[in-house]
């Protein structure tokens, strides 16, 4: 459940006011992001167009979980559609495309009195999101040199490549990155990993290793490693992500050389 940053709507265009409100929490969105057919709280389709919408750096969405109480209004959509082409700004692009049919939610207030809206069914749920291997090596550089700059360090590249591992639910990487501190040379280090999503919907993480060239890079995996393989075995169950009753029934990895796509079913 999300807490609402409106009233619970009683017509459409407070219907589409109340989600622009709760996406604005999120994101930076446009006026015609949200788009409805059919009136509310029976509505033919619901579109919510996040082409160009970027994240916020600190969102601020309150999701709560535990039991619902008790139910202010209900909602109705025939047809849901999300995309974004792409999502995100120029550095961090994303293709994301969502789709569901027969979706139902609630207004609901919670246990701390607040009122939240909550997703309560849908069928032939679809997730596509896809990211450009570029643009993870970018993401890698930006957000590495965050924290390696404090150090006194520049991270001058970051190399990545994957490949499909043990069918379609599992996923190798390898990185190298570049990096430089003051007049020392250069040092190249390389991390390994391997991600394996089971038939339970457990991805664990396993693997894991370092190496470094030369001295410099041979000290640099040396500090990494002991924080690294603290994330070895480390598994998070997908079952467990906050959709209320709506239920992730599959989940696909489509590795290429340059694009990894996440493909997901879901239902409620």
């Amino acid at each position: 459940m999300i807490v609402l940053t409106t009233p619970p709507p009683g017509n459409t265009a407070d219907f589409v006011a109340c989600l622009r409100g709760l996406l604005a929490q999120a994101v930076v969105i446009r006026g015609d992001t949200v788009k409805v057919a059919g009136d509310f709280p029976a509505m033919r389709e619901l579109t919510i167009d996040l082409t160009g919408a970027t994240p916020l750096d600190h969102p601020a969405g309150r999701w709560l979980d535990g039991t619902a109480g008790e139910v202010l209004g209900e909602f109705s959509v025939d047809a849901l559609q999300v995309i974004g082409h792409p999502f995100g700004d120029a550095q961090r692009p994303i293709e994301v495309d969502a789709s569901a049919r027969q979706c139902r939610g609630q207004f609901v207030k919670a246990a701390d009195g607040a009122t939240a809206l909550r997703l309560v069914g849908a069928v032939d749920g679809r997730l596509r999101a896809s990211v450009a291997r570029s643009t993870v090596e970018r993401i890698c550089v930006i957000e590495a040199n965050k924290a390696a700059r404090a150090q006194g360090v520049e991270i001058k590249d970051v190399q990545v490549a994957w490949r499909s591992d043990g069918g379609p639910r599992g996923l190798a990487v390898e990185v190298q990155v570049k990096a430089k501190k003051g007049f020392l040379p250069a040092a190249v280090v390389r991390v390994r990993g391997r991600l394996q999503i089971d038939a339970s919907l457990n991805a664990t993480i396993s693997g894991l290793s370092v190496d470094g060239e030369g001295m410099v890079g041979t000290l640099g995996a040396g500090l990494i490693r002991p924080k690294l393989m603290q994330a070895e075995g480390m598994s998070k169950s997908l079952l467990g992500l906050p959709l209320d009753e709506l239920r992730i029934k599959d989940v696909r990895l489509v590795v290429l050389d340059d694009m990894l796509t996440v493909e997901a079913d879901f239902a409620g």
